[in-house]
């Protein structure tokens, strides 16, 4: 059973000394952030500090104003259009948790449940928007092996899990009226000849939930009463913001190079080299933490490229370079 509100409340306030009171009210949090790197700082910080042993489960939900998400043993230049991204605005973030790169805005509606170790089951937790949706929008939804949610042979939300000695989180997207164009631009990637043994994210032919608007603050009224029909707990939401809670050094990591570039296992590209729409020679690039560690080229300009030895990869550098040359390079 899940622990009352007053010993909630007095336990928060001896692990963080730093409590909304709005945390005593229900089981359901609803983060005031569009902050994609507050909400996975918030969402990592209650896995770290919660005790829950203690709980049923907490349903964590938020959005995020256009982002990008890669799973933790992901290659954002494997997996990302990083000039795209760039072009528009939209946030990159690495999660902790695996799996694959996901696209973010208001229209995309993500959970979290959080649980110990022993009540972790990804199912139950799909179920219950299966039957939400069954039950108050008359859409019919299935899982599938990879407990992805299909509607109309269309996925609408993908998983992805962290799960610890004691504590687990499962979290999903939905699928609710995204920009399913930008999603389908930005989830390309920058370079298809990259070698890498990182986690690859699989493309599946997508669709929203709902097309003729979508009311955020009536689906969540209505969540939290199937919630409470189905649970029996308390009928109301909690409203948190993340920035209320010590995140900060954890919003810090997630937005720094070392982390989001840095943290991508080994791996090389291929190139190779134009001169007036004349092939001159092949380049091969090896990184390892997000650092040139060797660059070969059979061409002239082999020991030029040698300076980017141990800096950052960053591939439109070397275009640069090569470009005072009158040398193009096809990655």
């Amino acid at each position: 059973e899940m622990l009352n509100t007053r010993s909630l409340l007095k336990y928060f306030k001896r692990r963080s000394g730093n409590l909304s009171a709005t945390l005593e009210k229900s089981p359901i949090w609803l983060s005031l952030s569009n902050c994609v790197y507050e909400n996975i700082s918030f969402e990592e910080y209650i896995y770290e500090n919660v005790s829950l042993d203690v709980f049923d489960r907490i349903l964590f939900i938020w959005r995020n104003t256009p982002s990008v998400v890669i799973g933790r043993h992901q290659n954002p230049w494997k997996e990302v259009n990083l000039k795209k991204i760039e072009q528009s605005n939209i946030k990159l973030c690495r999660r902790n948790s695996g799996g694959g790169a996901v696209y973010h805005d208001l229209g995309n509606v993500n959970f979290t449940v959080f649980s110990n170790r022993e009540l972790y089951n990804r199912k139950e937790n799909l179920n219950f928007v299966v039957e939400f949706f069954k039950e108050v929008y008359k859409i019919n939804l299935e899982i599938n092996h990879k407990d992805d949610i299909i509607f109309e042979r269309f996925k609408v939300s993908g998983s992805a899990a962290k799960v610890g000695l004691n504590n687990a989180y499962h979290h999903f997207t939905l699928l609710c009226n995204a920009n399913v164009n930008c999603l389908s631009e930005v989830l390309q990637n920058s370079f298809s000849q990259i070698q890498t043994s990182a986690t690859q994210s699989v493309s599946s032919p997508i669709k929203n939930l709902f097309y003729n608007g979508f009311d955020f603050a009536d689906f969540v009224k209505n969540l939290t009463e199937f919630y409470h029909i189905k649970y029996k707990k308390i009928s109301n939401y909690a409203q948190v913001h993340p920035i209320n809670y010590p995140i900060s050094h954890k919003v810090d990591l997630l937005k720094a190079w070392d982390w989001t570039y840095g943290k991508s296992p080994k791996f090389s590209v291929d190139g190779v080299l134009m001169k007036k729409g004349v092939q001159i020679g092949v380049i091969n690039i090896v990184v390892q933490k997000g650092l040139i560690s060797e660059i070969q080229s059979s061409s002239e300009y082999n020991e030029k490229l040698k300076y980017f030895v141990g800096i950052r990869f960053d591939p439109y550098k070397i275009i640069g370079l090569l470009k005072l040359y009158d040398v193009t390079i096809h990655f």
